[in-house]
């Protein structure tokens, strides 16, 4: 491997690998829940989704020694992997009690994940891209707002059929949209680490 060619590099693209395989996971499972048909796609999305999320915390943590806020990522990725395990195999939502412990624990390590990961890139950036630093600011809030849209999907779901679906639709399309901005945005910090621009790797 070229010098240039460092561990950190490496990890800024298979972190772009593990971002198409969350994305995958998430549209078999959306799929699969929403077509009769396609419901053998709900089980292989969870293992998918599993491991991506896994994979990405992983990277995170070899990533700390860049910023605190990477490690920061990581742990919060696991404790939403873990109990995403638990939520989806132990203890079956939608039931009372434990399951909906684990759903917040689930969403707010997820949430949390992706807030320190946005932050470890800006804090990344700042000094030398600013403009980048804050399109990865910019792209967290638009995380946020998919969220709340989510949300409010899944609640419609239960009283407005229709308003439902379409808003789940949008939701794929809205989450794509971020996907692909963050791909670009990873892309661009792994050439600009291998061009040392951010410095000596591992």
């Amino acid at each position: 491997m070229k010098k240039a060619d460092n561990l950190q590099t490496v990890l800024y693209r298979w972190r772009i690998g593990a971002l198409a395989a969350e994305a995958a996971a998430g549209a078999m499972m959306i799929w699969g829940a929403l077509f009769q048909a396609l419901a053998f796609f709900w089980l292989p999305g969870q293992i998918l989704l599993l491991a991506a999320v896994v994979g990405h915390s992983v990277i995170l943590l070899r990533m700390a020694d860049r910023s605190e806020m990477y490690r920061a990522g990581g742990i919060w990725l696991l404790a939403a992997a873990a109990a995403y395990v638990l939520l989806m195999w132990v203890f079956p939502f939608p039931s009372r009690g434990i399951p909906m412990l684990l759903f917040l624990v689930m969403l707010s390590g997820w949430v949390m994940g992706q807030y320190r990961e946005c932050c470890g890139h800006a804090e990344l950036l700042e000094a030398v891209e600013p403009e980048l630093a804050e399109d990865w600011m910019r792209l967290w809030r638009r995380e946020g707002q998919l969220l709340s849209v989510l949300a409010l999907s899944l609640l419609c779901l239960r009283n407005i059929l229709i308003l439902g679906i379409l808003g789940l639709a949008a939701t794929v399309i809205w989450a794509a949209a971020v996907g692909v901005c963050k791909g670009i945005y990873l892309y661009r910090m792994a050439e600009m680490m291998r061009a040392g621009d951010l410095g000596e790797g591992l």
